[in-house]
């Protein structure tokens, strides 16, 4: 896949808990869209820049955990 020269390769970059695999193209607003994988596992597609701004830190597993560590007694 071509790519323009600004394109960054985030391919094995590990933020927060999600590893960049795979660049699959833009989304309508022209931001890079990755497949993405979770230290928990879970494969999902997400944009670079939800990750790089901390919209995005995980595939919803750390809001559960956290869930979990508040209301425990």
């Amino acid at each position: 896949m071509a790519h323009s020269k600004n394109f960054k390769d985030l391919t094995g970059l590990k933020m927060h808990r999600l590893t960049f695999l795979e660049y699959v193209g833009k989304n309508e607003q022209r931001n890079s869209r990755w497949r993405v994988r979770c230290e928990c596992g879970t494969e999902f597609i997400v944009t670079a820049s939800a990750v790089k701004f901390g919209k995005t830190y995980s595939c919803g597993c750390l809001r559960i955990e956290n869930n979990k560590k508040r209301h425990k007694h």
